[in-house]
């Protein structure tokens, strides 16, 4: 295993680190060491206590204190998310990437060859997008997996010009030169012109979009389970792309391209309350659909008590 970094301000600077108990400022440290080049460990308690020479761990409540911190200016505690825990045999330490290939800019760069590498691990869990939205790491402009990036639409898709068909050698041999020149010119003019690539309209209003593209809903789903515990279905999350198109292209707002749209959408999924319903199915809570979610609800209860 190659050599990592450590962080010896730890100990004097960071108040939640000292403020956990010896084992728990043990246990951080073994996770920074065995966890893989991308801040994975698979949770295996039974060889945690055998390393760390314990007989017993309180390993949710190690994970709440890690993931406390204090207020500079008022001293109350507030939350962060040093370590996710998710698909229940994992946790990720979320800042393992750029503390250890970041660098001074703290801007994850391809020359490391870790980096690559890494990237496809959290692609594999379905992480990468959450780590961009959540500001985990950021990315130099070299990097080749680009966050967050939607697919070209038929809109803004580059058509690829087709190569006219050459004659071939064998044939030009007896083939006058008026009549070569002749075929040449009938063959490029059957060549399909590009279209023009539409312009991004900066801008967008919300008929500037259809649905929302399959990887933004796949990372909707799994950015809600893993920070608000909550499994949200496919629909609830084509709802909510609605609702934000409603509310937030309306031609008034900035956006460099699609995929900066996306990305709002995503992190706007933030501030969403979610609750359960009573069914399997999960009923998603904000302002705009509150009473209307609360009536379907009663709806439900009543067909059901009949």
């Amino acid at each position: 295993m190659a050599n990592r970094l450590t962080d010896t301000t730890i100990w004097k600077k960071q108040k939640w680190f000292k403020k956990l108990s010896v084992e728990y400022k043990l246990a951080w440290k073994y996770l920074t060491d065995e966890c893989n080049h991308a801040g994975i460990w698979k949770i295996d308690i039974s060889e945690l206590l055998e390393d760390l020479g314990l007989d017993e761990f309180d390993f949710e409540y190690f994970l709440e204190c890690c993931n406390k911190d204090f207020d500079k200016k008022t001293g109350k505690g507030i939350k962060r998310q040093r370590i996710m825990h998710f698909n229940e045999d994992y946790v990720w330490l979320t800042g393992f990437m750029t503390f250890q290939y970041g660098g001074k800019t703290q801007t994850l760069a391809t020359k490391n060859n870790a980096v690559p590498s890494a990237i496809a691990i959290l692609k594999s869990f379905n992480l990468f997008d959450v780590g961009i939205m959540m500001k985990y790491y950021k990315l130099d402009s070299t990097t080749p997996f680009k966050p967050l990036e939607a697919p070209q639409s038929p809109l803004t898709k580059k058509a690829t010009p087709s190569k006219p068909l050459e004659p071939s050698k064998d044939k030009v041999k007896d083939i006058d030169k008026d009549k070569v020149i002749t075929n040449t010119v009938k063959e490029s003019n059957t060549v399909k012109q590009p279209e023009q690539k539409k312009e991004f309209n900066t801008r967008p209003v919300a008929s500037d979009f259809n649905g929302l593209p399959e990887q933004y809903v796949t990372s909707s789903i799994e950015f809600v389970k893993i920070t608000k515990k909550v499994d949200i279905d496919r629909d609830s999350v084509i709802n909510l792309w609605g609702i934000f198109k409603t509310k937030n292209l309306n031609g008034n707002d900035y956006y460099a391209n699609e995929g900066k749209v996306y990305s709002h959408f995503l992190d706007s999924l933030k501030y969403q309350t979610f609750t359960n319903g009573t069914d399997t199915k999960h009923i998603v809570t904000n302002k705009f659909n509150a009473g209307a979610n609360e009536l379907l609800f009663r709806l439900k209860k009543q067909t059901t008590t009949k």
